[in-house]
């Protein structure tokens, strides 16, 4: 009778302890797996995505026929004025670019909100002039790109473009005069006109017909800005000086920049 009641208990206490067992490896194994789905992204989750970068701080861009200042136009094209006056009077003031009458006619653009120009001619018995601006917008289509960023690089491709040299030295002490017999100037850059600019010029002394060109582009912000300024001698072939054509690009590169921070 001994012997059976102490099988009994040894049955009876078999079944406990692989209960006991059982609970405590349950225990165990219970917060790694809790600790596994609190890391684990739900379904539907997504990680933070980068901000895109800001947009250029001009969203419009002057109206250009009316960017450069009278004072300005009235010393590039002398009487230009009084000319335009009197072809609106004689009903030529829609008549085609080019024809000398000093109006300013805005150029042809896909997307004025883009791009936007005016040019304008004036002739008479001494030389013809030809003055034309051009205002672009740069607007990036890269997320990780800015536009002023934009801007800055097209700015520096139309510089190299150019040969403009790289690290030149600024107006100051790279402007140099040059006489109308020189067949041009080597391009540098202007200091005080937006964020950076350069200038070109050229001359074209044995052409048919004899003219100087000079050409500034500048950058605000995120607007490339283009001013050219030519002029034909029209009784001989002595060409204006360097110094003449660069100081008149740079004044209507000036009124230009000025319109640009009214906006």
């Amino acid at each position: 009778m001994a012997l059976l009641a102490r099988r009994l208990r040894h049955a009876a206490a078999v079944p406990a302890a692989v209960g006991l067992l059982l609970l405590a490896g349950v225990s165990c194994t219970g917060s790694p797996g809790q600790d596994t789905a609190k890391s684990t992204p739900k379904p539907g989750e997504t990680t933070k995505a980068e901000p895109a970068a800001s947009p250029g701080k001009f969203q419009l861009l002057p109206e250009p026929c009316a960017a450069v200042s009278e004072d300005t136009l009235g010393k590039l094209l002398p009487g230009a004025k009084e000319s335009a006056a009197a072809s609106a009077r004689q009903g030529g003031s829609d008549s085609a670019v080019g024809d000398g009458d000093g109006v300013g006619k805005a150029t042809l653009t896909f997307d004025n909100d883009r791009r936007a120009g005016c040019e304008w001619t004036l002739k008479n018995d001494e030389w013809t002039r030809y003055l034309h601006v051009d205002f672009e917008r740069v607007v990036s289509y890269d997320d990780a790109t800015s536009d002023e960023e934009q801007a800055q690089d097209d700015y520096l491709d139309t510089a190299t473009s150019a040969d403009v040299p790289s690290g030149a030295a600024s107006a100051s002490s790279s402007s140099t005069s040059a006489d109308s017999g020189d067949a041009a100037v080597v391009p540098h850059a202007v200091d005080g006109i937006g964020d950076e600019a350069f200038i070109t010029e050229k001359a074209a002394p044995d052409d048919a017909l004899p003219h100087r060109d000079a050409t500034l582009v500048f950058r605000k912000a995120n607007v490339v800005v283009t001013v050219e300024y030519q002029e034909w001698p029209q009784r001989d072939s002595t060409l204006p000086s360097s110094d003449e054509l660069q100081t008149a690009a740079r004044m209507a590169a000036k009124d230009l920049a000025e319109r640009l921070s009214e906006q």
